[in-house]
């Protein structure tokens, strides 16, 4: 049993938030690790055995919550990559630099492997979603709703997540999804963080791109011979002073063909924005709007995909306000793309970032004909007066 004076005032506060979401969503808690992130004010509870503990109890300018969806397969050596995979996505989300990060893992069984990175698990035995759909693919799902609780840092026994997106204003700076097999460096994050709200104030919405751990970092969204070819190459010729360094190609982003990446990542006012929208409610989204070209077919994004689409398939938006950039690559540790045996396998090739590199070469190259990143004003005041503060449930 954990007690008050086990785990400090601080982190009491946050275990009982913790229950309470468990009871809102009729959850059971096999265990709960706090205190990775403190309540606001206080110091956090540095994990046994670290290097530094004055390093530990440093306090960041920026604060993050992130939710991992993970299911654990019954094979045991399956089980034992997907879990190592799962340390591995941890182990990076609390090593962002200058941020305070709460990680929440939605998991079918407990994993005693992660205990010791003292991060939160939830255990959903039987997670639902949608009719007739497999519980391991609805997982994301769960995952997604412990991080709209999670944004609010808790809600209280009358909030209703099946049809409120949130209830209360949002606590954090940067709200995350994601699988259990995608890391997300250090770099990737600092690159999008100092880049994603100038875009967004004009309508982009700044991704990161997926690239194989294994195959030389093969691009694991784009495998068909035509993906390359209809990614666009958009150049920044007016950004802010100090965004970019001496080399030229860090103006330079991309629209990828399909901007799937098993993740998302948030400022604060794109997930107000978010869940101001329907993405978030299995109930109420357009299921087949979420799709990929494939050999000249359109292929709908699955049920466990289209939890990461966050606010890319929202009406508001769509794939052509989606950009990637080089320097935003997360790692998909457990790729199936290129060594699959599936029956569309004809059209698949393996893509390596070479082939993005190149047309991010020429364009940089041939500035006055590469197609402009669009900064105008008119579009900024738009967004301002689009979005709207999330209200708090009575």
């Amino acid at each position: 049993m954990i007690r008050r004076s086990d785990i400090g005032a601080g982190c009491a506060v946050e275990l009982e938030t913790f229950w309470d979401m468990c009871a809102t969503l009729g959850i059971h808690i096999v265990v709960v690790l706090i205190c990775l992130v403190s309540a606001a004010g206080q110091e956090p509870t540095c994990a046994s055995g670290s290097a530094s503990k004055q390093k530990c109890l440093a306090k960041p300018g920026k604060t993050a919550v992130a939710a991992v969806s993970h299911w654990s397969p019954d094979e045991k050596a399956q089980r034992v990559r997907r879990v190592a995979a799962l340390r591995q996505t941890l182990q990076a989300l609390i090593s962002f630099r200058g941020v305070q990060t709460t990680v929440i893992v939605l998991t079918n069984q407990q994993v005693p492997e992660i205990e010791d990175l003292h991060v939160e698990q939830v255990v959903k035995a039987n997670p639902r979603c949608a009719p007739k759909q497999r519980p391991n693919l609805c997982m994301p799902w769960e995952a997604l709703t412990a991080l709209r609780f999670m944004s609010t840092k808790g809600v209280t026994s009358s909030c209703d997540l099946v049809n409120e997106a949130v209830c209360g204003e949002l606590q954090y700076d940067y709200y995350i999804y994601l699988e259990d097999d995608i890391l997300i460096p250090a770099d990737s994050f600092e690159f999008w963080a100092k880049h994603v709200e100038d875009l967004y104030l004009h309508d982009y919405l700044l991704l990161p791109h997926r690239r194989e751990s294994t195959t030389a970092g093969a691009l694991t969204d784009c495998f068909d011979d035509g993906c390359v070819l209809r990614s666009r190459a958009i150049l920044d010729k007016d950004g802010p002073p100090g965004f970019y360094g001496a080399d030229l190609r860090d103006r330079v982003f991309l629209q990828p063909d399909n901007p799937y990446t098993a993740c998302f990542l948030m400022t604060r006012s794109q997930f107000r924005d978010y869940v101001d929208g329907v993405e978030w409610n299995a109930r109420k989204k357009d299921w087949q709007r979420p799709s990929y070209s494939l050999g000249g077919k359109k292929q709908v994004w699955g049920t466990r995909e289209q939890a990461a689409g966050g606010l890319l398939w929202d009406p508001r938006f769509g794939p052509e306000k989606a950009l990637t950039h080089l320097r935003i690559p997360v790692v998909h540790l457990l790729p199936l793309t290129s060594v699959s045996n599936r029956t569309d396998n004809q059209y698949h090739h393996v893509v390596q970032p070479v082939e993005y590199e190149r047309k991010v070469d020429h364009c940089w190259k041939n500035a006055g004909t590469c197609r402009p990143l669009l900064r105008d004003a008119r579009q900024r005041r738009r967004r301002r007066g689009r979005t709207k503060a999330a209200k708090p449930s009575n």
